[in-house]
């Protein structure tokens, strides 16, 4: 009689290629989709322009306040995605340093790192060369 499959060690997760195709497809639209509101609001800021100016040209408040709305619209927008940005960077910035910290703990068993942390163990090597952190590693 055959003996199923038994580890004291959980196997390793791996994802189907369409799954991992979708998510680095997701991945490129969101690059693309950032790029593309930065592109977006330098337009709306140049046709803001050309209504303030041509409103000038013609004599006209209302198009002048019109243009002066836009323009505080966009720079809120703007802002938006600056705060975004901030903040991506803010959670990368303290997600390095719990990795680091949770290294220096467990002297570099990176294992122990992914436990504690949470992540499975491929997700904490990508993170750690990702923040630069593996030449730390190597004179342990």
């Amino acid at each position: 009689m055959e003996r199923p499959w038994t580890s004291s060690r959980p196997r390793a997760r791996v994802l189907p290629a369409p799954i991992l195709e979708a998510r680095d497809q997701a991945r490129e639209l969101v690059l693309a989709a950032e790029s593309r509101a930065s592109e977006l609001i330098a337009e709306a800021e140049h046709a803001a322009g050309e209504i303030r100016n041509a409103a000038r040209e013609a004599g006209r408040d209302e198009g002048l306040l019109y243009a002066q709305r836009l323009l505080v619209e966009i720079q809120q927008a703007r802002i938006r995605m600056l705060e975004g940005e901030v903040l991506r960077r803010s959670v990368s910035e303290l997600e390095k340093k719990l990795i680091a910290e949770a290294l220096d703990r467990y002297r570099g068993n990176k294992a122990r790192v992914a436990r504690e942390l949470g992540l499975s163990y491929p997700t904490l090597l990508s993170r750690i060369r990702s923040y630069g952190l593996a030449s730390g590693l190597e004179s342990r």
